[in-house]
């Protein structure tokens, strides 16, 4: 793994971490050997210093491979209650540092910046308003950044539905696997992939997104009826592609 993460072989790395977070047994093997430093730390380092480059072609895959490492360290995270100091991570441009200090908070959107603002609304439209996410949407939003925006992306889609301007079967919509028809021909810029976070290159996702609506529903003075069936359809989807299954029992587990 060590140096799987120097060379940047991001690929075969993502294979080896999703075979771990589904058996939380080997961490605590792996541990008897090594220290969490010794794990962690390069790991940790290459989600902060992950290249981006909007033009470096398809972005799903690189979803798909920075949401698995970044699965394992949140497994061990959860696993053994670690502090940012047990994992090895300094600085305070940290993005996993950042995950994990604001990550499970939604932000106001006064707040955020004019690109998250931008990237925000984009997520929000791909997901429940146009036809699915564009290769557009994900190249103009990084990993990193799609990640510190989970929470708010719930918050606000959430506050929607509960204000009635967006029904529930459309919020719902778009966290479950629907069949999806590109455009012919494809473009790079209207390549559509199925509308869905519980795919496996967003269901990584979901471990800010649950925690978030967990602390929502507790703390809601309002009818909880709609974050429970949000709650509900999250936990127990009616539709979830086969790869898909493994990753959600994993996330379900943290």
């Amino acid at each position: 793994m060590h140096h799987l993460c120097n060379q940047k072989e991001t690929m075969t790395l993502k294979n080896i971490c999703n075979s771990l977070s589904r058996r939380p047994q080997a961490l605590d093997v792996i541990l008897l050997f090594r220290s969490l430093k010794q794990v962690l730390q390069p790991l940790c380092a290459l989600l902060d210093a992950w290249h981006w480059d909007e033009d470096q072609g398809e972005s799903q895959p690189v979803y798909d491979e920075f949401g698995s490492i970044l699965l394992l360290v949140l497994t061990f995270k959860f696993r053994y209650d670690l502090r940012p100091q047990d994992m090895g991570i300094g600085g305070s441009n940290s993005f996993v540092l950042r995950l994990l200090e604001n990550g499970f908070c939604s932000q106001k959107l006064d707040d955020l910046s004019e690109k998250q603002n931008k990237n925000l609304g984009s997520w929000i439209n791909a997901l429940f308003m146009a036809e699915g996410i564009s290769e557009e949407t994900m190249s103009a939003c990084s990993p990193q950044e799609f990640y510190l925006l989970v929470t708010t992306l719930f918050n606000q889609s959430l506050g929607a539905c509960e204000a009635g301007k967006l029904d529930f079967d459309t919020l719902k919509g778009g966290f479950e696997c629907k069949p999806c028809t590109p455009t012919l021909p494809p473009t790079p810029a209207s390549k559509l992939t199925t509308p869905d976070l519980l795919e496996p290159f967003l269901l990584p996702s979901l471990i800010l997104a649950l925690n978030w609506l967990g602390n929502h529903i507790w703390e809601s003075e309002s009818d909880p009826s709609i974050p429970l069936k949000a709650l509900h359809s999250l936990i127990s989807p009616s539709s979830i592609s086969g790869e898909a299954k493994e990753i959600h029992r994993t996330v379900l587990n943290i």
